[in-house]
């Protein structure tokens, strides 16, 4: 499989978050994840803690590492993204519990703990982003300096829309931090049940409709892979006829061999069906969204700089991997201006073969990252001469690029 390299002098000067900082339990990327949580809050300043409430038995995960760090009086506002906490289910019994772990979380640390379910009536969830922002944006805690949105329970539809929100505002002094608690092992574990059709995400939409793309341009997909998402891919393949698929595979990753698994879980459908190109496979970190970040305004670059006397280049991510594949594509497509395409499922369920043990194993072995979006340490951006923020000082680690590797 052949690899887009993330080297591209022309523009690199210009990239938003060629610098950056992430911080993960293990410190893997020179800083702890309670570090840098912590160096976001600001002094005697009450913080804004978004999180999900769903199944997910990763949705205190991050939370329970983070709530210590947070000031008292903090505001939580927990997300059920959908009904799902009435009922008998065994999703709902997950959903239960978590909710009851993040309000003994909260009033152990003397956080303000709100729980929201967006939109109830809504047919789409998909939209239930855009009610989110325009219902935050109508509370005084849309201003609060310092804020973190915990991805690890909620669905891209809602998280992109709402980090997207905070990044366009561009408040003066505000610290922006993304929390994900990861594991692609229960990634594995939770399935979709039924197909919706494919339609960009709100707020990742400069096209309109997939279906208005079929006769323009040349088209170039870019699909993050992720266990079990075939269906998904069909019906994104159909609707938007690519050109050109350029798959993103994770490596490195938890796991050595998720990338070649992947590969051939997909092999039918890529190679046979779809004839994708092997030297068109993307590598990209799967613990650092950063990586792919950068591999999406590389190739976004060189293609429409490429394909410019054929017309327009429309370059298309979708995302079928885990979050923090997922915020890379985000952050990727912000940046470079692309639309972003879902064909989520309407409902998704625990895999049925996996007791109720093996799964909340696998949610304490998730490894919380925190990932710092906006503030002190992009304080000369777009200039990218770098200084001392109060964070470096204390720690005496230099930001710098490629720090992640």
């Amino acid at each position: 499989m052949g690899e887009f390299t993330t080297e591209d002098p022309l523009s690199a000067s210009r990239r938003r978050w060629i610098d950056h900082v992430v911080g993960r339990v293990d410190g893997r990327f020179g800083f702890g994840f309670e570090e840098i949580l912590g160096a976001g809050v600001r002094p005697n300043v009450p913080s804004l803690y978004v999180m999900g409430l769903g199944f997910d038995p990763r949705a205190t995960v991050a939370f329970d590492v983070a709530a210590p760090a947070l000031p008292k009086g903090s505001r939580v506002i927990a997300i059920v993204p959908k009904a799902t906490s009435s009922g008998e289910s065994r999703e709902s019994a997950f959903q239960r519990r978590n909710q009851e772990h993040a309000q003994a979380i909260a009033e152990k640390h003397s956080l303000d703990l709100e729980v929201v379910q967006p939109n109830p009536g809504a047919l789409d969830t998909r939209f239930h982003g855009v009610w989110l922002v325009r219902e935050l944006r109508e509370r005084q805690e849309w201003a609060t300096p310092h804020v973190v949105v915990d991805i690890s329970s909620l669905p891209s539809a809602i998280f992109f829309a709402l980090i997207r929100a905070f990044l366009d505002e561009g408040a003066d002094g505000r610290q922006l931090q993304v929390a994900a608690a990861e594991n692609h092992w229960l990634d594995d574990l939770i399935l979709d049940s039924g197909t919706l059709a494919p339609q960009f995400l709100p707020g990742f939409n400069l096209h309109g409709s997939l279906e208005d793309l079929r006769d323009e341009g040349t088209r170039i997909w870019v699909p993050v892979l992720g266990h079990a998402r075939q269906a998904q891919m069909e019906a994104i393949s159909s609707a938007f006829a690519p050109h050109e698929i350029c798959p993103v595979v994770p490596f490195p990753a938890p796991d050595p061999r998720r990338g070649d698994s992947l590969v051939a879980e997909y092999g039918e459908l890529l190679f046979d069906t779809l004839e994708v190109d092997a030297q068109k496979f993307i590598y990209a970190d799967g613990s650092n969204p950063f990586d792919l970040y950068k591999v999406l305004l590389t190739i976004s670059g060189r293609y429409s700089t490429a394909l410019e006397p054929l017309g327009p280049t429309i370059i298309v991510p979708s995302t079928h991997g885990s979050k923090l594949l997922s915020l890379g594509v985000l952050l990727g497509a912000y940046e470079a201006d692309l639309s972003v395409v879902n064909a989520g499922a309407p409902t998704s369920v625990l895999d049925p073969e996996s007791t109720d043990g093996t799964i909340r194993d696998l949610a304490e072995e998730s490894r919380p990252t925190c990932l710092w979006l906006a503030g002190e340490p992009y304080e000369q951006w777009p200039h990218r001469t770098l200084r001392q923020t109060p964070l470096q000082e204390a720690t005496g680690v230099q930001v710098s690029e490629g720090q992640e590797r």
